[in-house]
């Protein structure tokens, strides 16, 4: 990646790479400076830029994936937002390389390549992102809800076993009003990221969340229940586990 023949930008993030990977990921979420400069730079830049440089390798993307599953829950900034926007970059690459693969027998995308190396990624992301949404008072359903889609449509199989789980853990009177405003979040929705789908599944959320706060909802946690949950290990960062 070159502008005008110019290497400064891929040395620029190359650099960056190395330096990020020296700090601890408590660090980078829990110092304001540092963490608005790590946003804000994986926001600005495209996918295609970032994924460009030299160092973006495995170790790499498993820290950028770690660190928006945190910053989605930082509330009272713009780091959510940034960070539900880098989420929701990666999920429109490999929705578009999925369709492009259909009729293509080009070599995967490298975002692809590290998702079949670590298949347990958008679960972890969706569990994430589906556990702020629900249960947290997150401050803008749009940022929120443009990731959430991505990663419902790309791990479908794991949305429909998170909300049968999260239906069962209710107490018995909740479960049935529950499991219809799930349906209904999904009400009109397709499986593909166009505008018009995006605002749909948009308006269901705020829907939703507006139900779940007129009618007093208490959900119960999933995780409150000792459930299977997927996680990423604090210890290694380079590998996935379900807890």
């Amino acid at each position: 990646m070159k502008l005008y023949g110019d290497k400064a930008l891929t040395e620029a993030i190359n650099t960056y790479y190395k330096l990020m990977l020296y700090v601890p990921l408590s660090d980078m979420i829990n110092i304001p400076k540092l963490s608005k400069a790590h946003f804000s730079l994986l926001e600005t830049f495209s996918n295609e830029q970032m994924m460009d440089a030299d160092n973006f390798n495995s170790e790499a993307f498993l820290y950028i994936i770690k660190s928006c599953a945190e910053g989605i829950k930082l509330f009272n900034s713009s780091i959510s937002t940034e960070a539900c926007a880098v989420i929701n970059q990666i999920c429109t690459t490999v929705f578009k390389e999925n369709e492009k693969s259909i009729n293509s027998n080009s070599k995967p995308h490298i975002i692809v390549e590290f998702l079949n190396q670590y298949p347990q990624t958008l679960s972890f992301l969706l569990h994430n992102l589906l556990d702020v949404v629900i249960f947290e008072d997150c401050p803008n359903n749009w940022s929120y809800s443009r990731p959430l889609l991505g990663l419902i449509i790309l791990a479908k199989d794991e949305f429909i076993s998170y909300s049968n789980k999260l239906i069962q853990c209710q107490i018995p009177e909740r479960k049935e009003d529950f499991s219809q405003q799930m349906a209904k979040l999904m009400e009109n929705v397709e499986d593909n990221l166009s505008n018009k789908n995006r605002d749909t599944f948009t308006q269901n959320l705020v829907v939703f969340r507006r139900e779940m706060n007129n009618n007093m909802v208490a959900l119960v946690n999933i995780n409150d229940n000792n459930n299977s949950y997927i996680n990423v290990t604090n210890d290694d960062s380079s590998m996935m586990t379900v807890l």
